[in-house]
């Protein structure tokens, strides 16, 4: 699994970490938080162009193509309002490239981040969790915090990614219970392939990521059918 970096820059490509945009969470209706289907290219995603990393709407899909591998990237959506007990999070992903090539991880992504759209600053308390398949058929969840520099893999492994390079939902469930304790679970393709608990987790989530790292430069990835759901606290 790759190495993972942290979070601190607000526009795509800023600072020397990881390459982050954002824009503000939509409400739905009912337990519906946030839905997409890329079919709009005014549905309120980050696009950028700049020397590292290409963000576009592209045959109704998301597509982020890394220039810049010593950078990974995180589109986030920020709500602006008090953080959810527990959301799920989900996406098709599909790696746009020769799953011999060059090592690339891609996935989801769910935060207590509840700083607004342009605001870089992290504020205390924040934690976010990184959900990651590879094209080598790995899986990992990762952890950071508002103190940390790199993600930490709270759990990880392979098997359960089957058929690299093609199509995968991928399915996060982040779930805090009030007692500083949170439990992460992620499914690929239907299949719940980890389910952990942070002692030292978050109060709510607030914020959901698409996200990719990779070894070489101009890899892509392309994201389809996002939705986000409040879920039930167990």
């Amino acid at each position: 699994m790759l190495a993972a970096a942290g979070l601190l820059a607000a526009a795509a490509g800023c600072g020397g970490e990881a390459g982050e945009s954002d824009t503000t969470m939509r409400e739905g209706a009912s337990d519906t938080v946030f839905e997409d289907d890329f079919s709009d290219p005014r549905s309120g995603w980050p696009v950028a162009d700049d020397d590292f990393v290409l963000l576009e709407y592209a045959r109704d899909r998301y597509r982020i193509v890394l220039k810049d591998p010593s950078r990974p990237h995180a589109s986030w959506l920020f709500q602006v309002a008090e953080g959810e007990p527990a959301l799920t999070v989900e996406a098709d992903a599909t790696l746009g490239a020769d799953p011999e090539g060059p090592r690339v991880s891609w996935g989801v992504a769910c935060s207590s981040i509840e700083r607004g759209p342009g605001e870089a600053e992290r504020r205390p308390g924040e934690v976010s969790y990184f959900f990651h398949v590879s094209s080598y058929g790995l899986w990992a969840i990762g952890r950071e915090d508002s103190e940390s520099v790199d993600e930490e893999f709270i759990a990880q492994g392979e098997g359960g990614v089957e058929g690299p390079g093609e199509l995968h939902r991928l399915n996060a469930e982040c779930v805090a219970h009030g007692d500083g304790r949170a439990t992460v679970a992620f499914a690929v393709d239907g299949n719940e392939v980890a389910r952990t608990t942070d002692p030292d987790g978050p109060s709510g989530f607030s914020a959901i990521a698409l996200h990719m790292r990779a070894e070489a430069s101009d890899m892509e990835v392309l994201f389809d059918n996002v939705s986000v759901r409040r879920g039930e606290t167990r």
